[in-house]
């Protein structure tokens, strides 16, 4: 009996050191791709929505006003 305690002991301990490092690995890498730079091209394509969207919003309070 005491073997078996032994054993899944033994086994939860590892699993338990296997989450951690994985944990760690996950985090890890987040860490690196949140700091990454945002590529040009998303950046672009942001400016050019939020400038649409400007130019939306600037006709909708003309026909709004009339």
């Amino acid at each position: 009996m005491t073997d078996k305690m032994n054993t899944h002991s033994k086994i939860a301990k590892e699993q338990s050191e296997v989450d951690r490092q994985i944990d760690d690995n996950l985090k890890l890498v987040f860490d690196q791709l949140a700091s990454a730079p945002v590529p040009d091209r998303f950046s672009d394509l942001l400016n050019k929505l939020r400038a649409a969207d400007e130019g939306t919003s600037q006709k909708g309070d003309d026909t709004n006003g009339s």
